[in-house]
């Protein structure tokens, strides 16, 4: 048990899916035992509200998850925990920074308030020197321009 994660192991927990997630099936609050993946040492954990992504116990190793199904047989088999079948990561979705320069090109010839809604939804300053570069170069309104120089300015400021 007192064997160190392995390279392989760290990473799954980083960019890949748990080998199982459980949560609790009651309203009540239940406490469960968990190997520290780190310390591998045990360690108890609170589930609070059911079915809820930060309530969830990820089980990312099969020595974690021996060992939680170990420690917490009695609660397993009189149904307060359950194995979380239909669990997903959440994927965060591409922010407008990631949008291409095609994608850019039809906002920036959009209406100015759809110019306005993408300048609040960004907090990234190379996002508005890529997009101030691309008004100019598709010589769009001085309104446009000088909409994305004060957000700019504003953003620079802010970030000194």
């Amino acid at each position: 048990m007192n064997q160190p994660m392995t390279p392989q192991e760290f990473d799954d927990t980083q960019t890949g899916n748990p080998v199982k997630v459980y949560t609790k099936a009651n309203l009540s609050m239940v406490t469960v035992s968990i190997l520290d993946p780190f310390g591998q040492k045990e360690s108890r954990v609170v589930i609070g509200k059911p079915r809820t992504e930060e309530t969830a116990v990820k089980l990312w190793t099969t020595r974690e998850l021996v060992f939680f199904e170990r420690q917490n047989r009695v609660l397993i088999l009189s149904g307060d925990i359950v194995e979380w079948k239909t669990y997903q990561e959440k994927k965060e979705e591409p922010g407008i920074e990631g949008s291409s320069d095609e994608e850019l090109i039809v906002v920036l010839k959009a209406k100015f308030m759809s110019l306005k809604n993408l300048l609040g939804k960004t907090q990234s300053v190379p996002f508005l020197r890529r997009l101030l570069t691309l008004a100019r170069e598709q010589e769009v309104s001085e309104k446009y321009i000088e909409a994305i120089e004060n957000k700019l300015a504003e953003l620079e400021l802010t970030s000194e």
